[in-house]
């Protein structure tokens, strides 16, 4: 079989998240051929600088150039590192449940260009992607993960309830590649799911999303199980 890994978002803590992912995804699927796929932002004259603020003003990273090369480092199939862009938008955070609009639309373009290299990527070389993973930098996975104990034809998410009945979380998801390809084109479709009446937050959209893709979605106690978000820990 072959999988795609898919980093999307900051750098955050590549290296070693990377080593628990190398440990507890790639090593105890043997018969499977990995290909690690990479979209981030980077820029130089950022250095040093905090990614955002969260609600509670805490810094959530910060841009460091090392980071960039710990991902040279592995070798990736593809990657596109690009200079942070400003997102334009009119849509307002969903006063119950607020996220600032820039880094919502930061996410999901991350998550739809890493997908995006892997569909180049794989279309050159006449790839056939069996399972697609959704990944974050700062995911910490503590189980294995074994792909054989799963069906791709359903989409994986972690058990949570969030927000309303049709949002869901965005950490970590897996599927097969026709799946994922719907799920990433969650940032394409947020003008007109906010016209039709989503709520305007980042679960939301991709719940939406899904949903409206008629996907059969199912959830599973991953967080805090299988993995973690390294700050967490």
């Amino acid at each position: 079989m072959n999988v795609a890994l898919c980093y999307s978002g900051q750098l955050r803590d590549f290296k070693k998240c990377f080593e628990s992912h190398v440990k507890h995804i790639i090593e105890p699927n043997k018969d499977c051929n990995f290909f690690i796929f990479l979209h981030s932002w980077a820029d130089k004259d950022l250095e040093g600088e905090s990614y955002f603020k969260d609600r509670m003003g805490r810094d959530r990273g910060f841009y460091k150039t090392d980071n960039v090369s710990e991902v040279l480092h592995v070798n990736p199939d593809s990657l596109l590192i690009e200079k942070p862009m400003n997102f334009q938008t009119d849509l307002v955070p969903d006063p119950r449940f607020p996220h600032p609009m820039q880094n919502v639309l930061s996410m999901y373009y991350s998550i739809m260009m890493s997908n995006e290299i892997k569909r180049i990527f794989c279309s050159i070389r006449g790839i056939n992607i069996d399972w697609s993973l959704r990944m974050r930098t700062d995911l910490f996975f503590q189980k294995d993960l074994k792909l054989s104990d799963y069906d791709n034809k359903l989409m994986y998410i972690n058990n949570q309830r969030i927000h309303t009945e049709y949002a869901v979380n965005d950490l970590f998801s897996f599927s097969s590649d026709d799946n994922m390809n719907h799920y990433s084109q969650t940032f394409n479709r947020i003008p007109e799911m906010a016209s039709n009446g989503c709520a305007v937050n980042p679960e939301c959209f991709l719940g939406f999303n899904l949903k409206n893709c008629d996907m059969e979605i199912k959830k599973e106690n991953l967080q805090r199980n299988i993995y973690n978000l390294l700050r967490d820990i």
